[in-house]
C-alpha cells in the first residue's frame, strides 16, 4: 500500500491501515466500509434535517422571483439579450452578497469574542446571546433582501449548534467562530446559484447530500461497481423521489436545492478537523461546481426557433422526421428521465419516426395557413391574441407551435419509460399511441382532430405564452364559467392539504355557492407561478403578487372532474408539487378563479382587509426528543370567525367543528396521508383544552398580526401543551 503524504490525515489515509494513523474520525467508522458509510450517512442526514428551514427556501424563492423579473424585462420581447439579463441580475444581487458577508462576519466576531472569554464550550443559550448582539441590517429598502438576511442569520445559528452535535461523527471539531467565519466563503456560491435559477440556467441536482458529505469526510470516492462512465454520470441526473410512480421533471431547478447544497457544505466545514482541511473541502466543492454543466432554457428556445424556421421551408410530401430527430435532444435536459443514455437514443429514434409519420400531413405551405387559422378560430383571440398566417410576436405561427406542443408533450410522457419498457416494441408503440393522442388533444383544437380523437369540453386549445418573448407557460384559450357549490368546494383539494372551500373563505370570505370564471394554465419548462402572475392580470394584476403560488391551484384529476366534469382534463403530480412552494412539474395544470358574484369580478388575490395569510396545518415529529407538534394556522378570516363564536359564548363544539373542517382533510390526505394518525389525537386534545381558552382565542384574533396559530404538542405520545398565538406563521 502506498500512502500519499498529506497534511490532512483521515481524508486520504487508508482506514484499514496502521493503528497509529492520525485521523479526526472515530474508529468505529473504519471497521468495515459498508456499515461505516451507512452509519456516518445516518448521522450526517440527521444533522442536515436539523439544518433544514422552510423559511430559507421561501426567502430564496422570493430572491429568484425578484431577480427573474428583472431578467425577463431586460431580455426584451424577443428574449435575445442574455448578456444584458445576466448583468441586470448580478447588479441586483451584488449588494445582497455584501450584506450577507458582513452579517456572517459580525456573527463570527460575536461568537469568537464569547469563546475567548468562556472557559468551556459555549452552550446553546450562550450562542444565542452572543449572536443576538450582531443585528441584521441592510441599507437597501428591498424586502426580499431583509427576508433572506433574516433566514441566513437563523441558518448560521443552526450551523453553530450543529458543531456541538458533530462529536457524534468526528472526534474533534473546530471552534464555532472559525466555522462561522468560513461560512462567509459560501455566500458568493450561494448567490451565484440564485442568479443561475433566475437566468433559467438549470444546474445538475445535488443528489443524496448526506451520502456525498459522508463519503467526502470519510475519504471515499466510490462509484457504482461495474457501471460505465455514462451510466454512472446519469445516476446523478435522475429525479427520483419517494412516492413517485415515475420520474417527473420539475419545470426548473427547485429552489430547495440551493439550501441543500449550502447545508451540505456547511456540515462539511463544521466537521472538518482543521482550517487546512476546511480549505481542501471548499476547494473540492468549487471544482465540482465548475465541472458540472448547466443547461440553459435559452438552448431550448433556440432549438424551437430552428425547428420552426426549418418547418416553414418544408414542402408537401417532404419527410419531417429529421427535424423531429434533431429537436428531441434539446428537450431531454429538462426531462429527468429514468432511461440510460442507450435507452434515450433508442427512444429518440423510435419517437422521431413515429411522430414524423403522424405530422407529415401537416407539412407544407398549403396546410400551415389553414391550420393556423383553425387554431386562431378556436379561441386564441379570447386570450387577447391576434394571429395571422405569419404568426404573432415572433417567428412562430400558431400552426408550428401546435406541432412543437405535440412533440414536447409526447416526449415528456414518453421519457418516463424505463429501460425495461424500451425493450418491448409493442409497449413502445402502445405508449406512443396514447401519448400522442393526449398531446394532440391538448395542442390542437377539436375542429382539426378526427371525431374519434375529440373530447367533451369547452372546445379550446392550449396557447404558448407570453406571446412576445420566450414561451414560458401555456394558457387555455377559453375561460370557462363554473358554478361551485359548498359541498363541491369542500371536496376539492388544493395546496398543502387545503380544500377549495378553505381557500375561498380565507381569501374572499365565501363559504356558500360561488359563480366564477375558470382560467387554466399548463406548465412547461421555465414556468413559475410568478411568471404567470406577471403576465396574467387575473392572477397578479399586472405585477408579481407576494404569494403567486397560493392563487394558482393544482388542476388534479379530482378537481377537473368536479369543476369541468372531465377528470382527463386534469393532471395528477407527486405530492411535492402540491405544497405552498413555487415548485411545479412539466405537464402540470393549474387554475385560478375569477369570482363573478356581486357587481365586480374578483380574483383569488383580492384578499379581504389586506389579509394575506392562508389557513393550513404543519406537522413536525422529532424522534430525538420524542416530541411531536401539530400547528393549525388560521387565516384572518377564520380567526375572526372563531373569535366571534367565542365572544358570543357559542358552544365550543361549533368552534371544534370549524377547526376540524380545516385539519381533517389535511391530516387525512397531505403528504400521502402519512399524518392521518394524528387526527384523533388532535380532536381529543382540542376538545379537552379549548373550552377554557376562549379569552386567549379572542385576544390572539384581536392582535394586529394576520391570523392566529393553535399549536398542540406531545412528548412520548402524551399531551404536553396547547398554545394560542397571534399570527398564522406562529407554528
Amino acid at each position: 500500500m502506498v500512502y500519499m503524504e498529506t497534511p490532512f490525515p483521515g481524508l486520504l489515509a487508508d482506514p484499514a491501515g496502521e493503528a497509529g494513523t492520525d485521523t479526526p474520525f472515530l474508529s468505529q467508522y473504519f471497521a468495515d466500509e459498508g456499515p461505516a458509510l451507512a452509519s456516518a450517512e445516518r448521522e450526517v442526514e440527521q444533522l442536515l434535517e436539523g439544518l433544514h428551514d422552510e423559511e430559507f427556501d421561501t426567502a430564496v424563492a422570493r430572491l429568484v422571483e425578484q431577480a427573474q423579473a428583472r431578467a425577463d424585462v431586460v431580455a426584451g420581447i424577443d428574449g435575445r439579450h442574455p448578456r444584458q439579463s445576466e448583468q441586470a441580475v448580478l447588479r441586483y444581487l451584488r449588494p445582497l452578497t455584501e450584506d450577507a458577508e458582513d452579517l456572517l462576519s459580525r456573527l463570527a466576531d460575536a461568537v469568537e469574542a464569547a469563546e475567548n472569554s468562556a472557559p468551556v464550550v459555549l452552550s446553546a443559550a450562550d450562542l444565542d446571546a452572543a449572536m443576538a448582539r450582531a443585528e441584521i441590517s441592510t441599507a437597501r429598502p428591498e424586502p426580499a433582501f431583509e427576508e433572506f438576511l433574516g433566514a441566513l442569520a437563523k441558518k448560521a445559528k443552526a450551523v453553530a449548534k450543529v458543531v456541538a452535535k458533530g462529536a457524534a461523527i468526528v472526534s474533534k471539531v473546530l471552534p464555532t467562530g472559525i466555522i462561522l467565519r468560513q461560512l462567509i466563503r459560501l455566500v458568493r456560491p450561494l448567490v451565484e446559484r440564485v442568479a443561475k435559477l433566475a437566468l433559467d440556467r438549470l444546474p445538475p441536482q445535488l443528489r443524496e447530500p448526506a451520502r456525498q458529505v459522508a463519503q467526502r469526510l470519510l475519504g471515499r470516492r466510490t462509484r457504482n461497481a461495474g457501471a460505465s462512465g455514462e451510466t454512472a454520470d446519469l445516476e446523478d441526473d435522475r429525479q427520483y423521489h419517494e412516492g413517485d410512480e415515475a420520474p417527473v421533471a420539475p419545470a426548473g431547478a427547485e429552489v430547495s436545492t440551493v439550501q441543500q447544497e449550502f447545508d451540505a457544505q456547511a456540515v462539511m466545514l463544521a466537521l472538518a478537523a482543521s482550517p487546512a482541511e476546511q480549505e481542501l473541502l471548499l476547494a473540492e466543492s468549487v471544482l465540482d461546481g465548475r465541472a458540472a454543466e448547466d443547461f440553459s432554457l435559452l438552448e431550448l428556445d433556440a432549438a424551437r426557433d430552428r425547428f420552426a424556421h426549418a418547418w416553414e421551408q418544408l414542402q408537401e410530401d417532404e419527410d419531417p422526421t429529421p427535424l423531429v430527430e434533431q429537436f428531441l435532444p434539446a428537450v431531454l435536459p429538462v426531462l429527468k428521465t429514468a432511461l440510460t443514455v442507450i435507452g434515450r437514443d433508442k427512444v429518440v429514434t423510435f419517437l422521431a419516426r413515429h411522430l414524423g409519420r403522424l405530422i407529415a400531413p401537416l407539412v407544407g405551405p398549403k396546410i400551415s395557413p389553414p391550420l393556423s387559422k383553425a387554431i386562431v378560430d378556436a379561441g386564441m383571440r379570447l386570450v387577447a391574441l391576434e394571429a395571422d398566417e405569419a404568426g404573432t410576436g415572433g417567428t412562430r405561427g400558431p400552426g408550428v407551435e401546435a406541432v412543437l406542443t405535440l412533440i414536447e408533450d409526447t416526449a415528456a410522457e414518453f421519457m418516463r419509460l424505463s429501460d425495461e419498457d424500451v425493450e418491448v416494441t409493442a409497449l413502445l408503440e402502445q405508449e406512443a399511441f396514447a401519448a400522442v393522442g393526449r398531446a394532440a388533444r391538448a395542442g390542437f383544437p377539436p375542429v382539426v382532430l378526427r371525431p374519434s380523437a375529440r373530447r367533451a369540453g369547452a372546445g379550446g386549445t392550449w396557447v404558448a405564452m407570453p406571446r412576445r418573448g420566450p414561451r414560458r407557460y401555456r394558457k387555455y384559450s377559453r375561460i370557462i364559467d363554473v358554478d361551485i357549490s359548498p359541498a363541491a368546494a369542500r371536496g376539492i383539494r388544493t395546496r398543502a392539504g387545503r380544500t377549495l372551500s378553505t381557500v375561498l373563505n380565507d381569501r374572499l370570505g365565501h363559504d356558500g355557492h360561488v359563480r366564477a370564471r375558470l382560467h387554466l394554465y399548463q406548465v412547461i419548462p421555465g414556468t413559475t407561478p410568478a411568471r404567470i402572475a406577471r403576465n396574467e392580470p387575473v392572477v397578479g394584476g399586472g405585477a408579481a403578487p407576494t404569494e403567486p403560488a397560493a392563487q394558482l391551484l393544482p388542476l388534479t384529476r379530482e378537481a377537473a372532474a368536479t369543476l369541468l366534469g372531465d377528470p382527463e382534463f386534469g393532471r395528477d403530480v407527486p405530492e411535492r408539487f402540491l405544497g405552498d412552494g413555487a415548485a411545479v412539474a412539466v405537464g402540470q395544470r393549474l387554475y385560478t378563479l375569477e369570482i363573478v358574484d356581486g357587481p365586480h369580478a374578483t380574483g383569488l388575490g383580492g384578499t379581504r382587509a389586506g389579509a394575506t395569510a392562508l389557513s393550513g396545518v404543519t406537522v413536525h415529529e422529532d424522534p430525538r426528543t420524542a416530541t411531536a407538534t401539530v400547528a393549525i394556522r388560521l387565516s384572518e378570516t377564520l380567526a375572526q370567525t372563531v373569535a366571534a363564536q367565542a365572544r358570543a359564548r357559542r358552544p365550543v363544539s361549533v368552534t371544534l367543528a370549524a377547526l376540524a373542517r380545516l385539519y381533517d382533510p389535511w391530516l387525512s390526505r397531505a403528504d400521502g396521508g402519512r399524518h392521518a394518525a394524528w387526527r384523533a389525537k388532535v380532536r381529543r386534545f382540542l376538545a379537552t383544552q379549548l373550552p377554557g381558552r376562549r379569552a386567549e382565542l379572542t385576544a390572539a384574533a384581536a392582535d394586529p398580526a394576520d391570523g392566529l396559530t393553535i399549536t398542540c404538542r406531545w412528548r412520548s405520545g402524551r399531551p404536553l401543551e396547547l398554545t394560542i398565538v397571534a399570527g398564522a406563521g406562529g407554528a
